[in-house]
């Protein structure tokens, strides 16, 4: 279910952040250049899509802050990300992110991977309870 997050009352204070910070991007760099694109075995081609979101898991403490994600690739079932929180795979939540055409939404979803690859940062990838047909890939 994708709905504008003036109606969604489970993320916390609307923490859309408004840019990647120093870090996030030069954590992006080294995961790009550790690790290049050699063959593309997803079954739907991702678009890269980069933006600061929030997270917060279904099971999380209404209190609890979301978690901070950047956003690297999506496609209308899934998104890969980058993010200083380990995040449990399978864990079920809502990611409240910017799409391509500038609104901000909030989209049920799943934690598919989550795993290290620099210290202190972690990549990972959602796949979302719904089609999200306004992030079809070009």
């Amino acid at each position: 279910m994708t709905t504008t997050i003036e109606n969604t009352a489970e993320l916390r204070n609307n923490t859309i952040l408004p840019a990647w910070p120093v870090d996030a991007q030069a954590a992006a760099l080294a995961l790009e250049t550790a690790f290049p694109p050699l063959v593309d075995r997803r079954r739907a081609s991702r678009v890269k899509h980069r933006t600061a979101a929030a997270f917060v898991a279904d099971d999380q403490h209404p209190e609890a802050p979301a978690k901070a994600l950047y956003t690297r690739d999506a496609n209308p079932w899934q998104m890969g990300f980058i993010t200083a929180t380990p995040l449990r795979v399978g864990q079920r939540g809502f990611v409240e992110m910017t799409l391509p055409t500038g609104q901000t939404v909030c989209i049920e979803c799943t934690v598919r991977r989550c795993r290290s690859f620099l210290d202190g940062w972690y990549e990972g990838a959602m796949h979302f309870r719904q089609e999200q047909p306004t992030l079809i890939a070009a």
